[in-house]
């Protein structure tokens, strides 16, 4: 994985509206119920070449007219998801939730796993960076490249969770990780139009 970060959201929409994102792919996220102007988020759906939009059900940003090509796919609801998955919550608890039997869309996939199918096709070597099998692996793999998700490997039965961070995050005022044990606030600029903050 690269060691840098990627953009966030609005760094996103803002590119994408001013004609500097070429592709973008959302999974499971109405673009339209973001905190950013509905406006912007107008002019990057019409200028963003390719869209690709993930997800268990329509919503209105897949069918706002693309500057080019937008493709949607199906992906399982995590009820549908073969072998469970995990979810987080707001208060970072990490809890498992089984496979439910009953009717699927034969088309669609995990969502674990579009993005590493949609990679495979760009690049054959992506096939062997992304070659999980199941859920389960990506779980495992997860555990192993972050650390704070320690223990999220071994969920396997209904209601098991994790908490990462512990019950209380950062109750002593340390933020590990962080020079000096400090938190950094760093504030960002935006244009008058852009709407609340995120």
């Amino acid at each position: 994985m690269p060691g840098e970060g990627g953009l966030t959201l609005w760094q996103m929409i803002k590119a994408g509206a001013e004609g500097k994102l070429q592709i973008l792919l959302t999974m499971s996220a109405n673009l339209f119920d973001s905190p950013i102007d509905k406006n912007v988020v107008i002019r990057a759906l019409e200028r963003i070449d390719l869209r690709v939009h993930i997800g268990t059900h329509f919503d209105p940003s897949m069918f706002h007219p693309p500057g080019d090509v937008v493709i949607i796919l199906p992906s399982n609801s995590r009820y549908e998801t073969p072998g469970g998955c995990t979810t987080t919550s707001v208060e970072r608890r990490v809890r498992f939730s089984p496979e439910i039997p009953g009717g699927k869309i034969r088309e669609a996939k995990p969502e674990w796993q579009i993005p590493a199918l949609i990679a495979a096709q760009v690049d054959l070597a992506n096939q062997e960076r992304y070659p999980w099998k199941d859920a389960q692996q990506v779980r495992m793999d997860i555990e192993k490249n972050v650390p704070r998700y320690r223990g999220i490997g071994g969920l396997k039965e209904e209601g098991k969770s994790i908490q990462w961070g512990g019950e209380r995050l950062y109750d002593k005022g340390v933020f590990e990780g962080m020079p000096g044990g400090r938190c950094r606030i760093r504030l960002e600029e935006r244009p008058a139009d852009s709407g609340s903050a995120t």
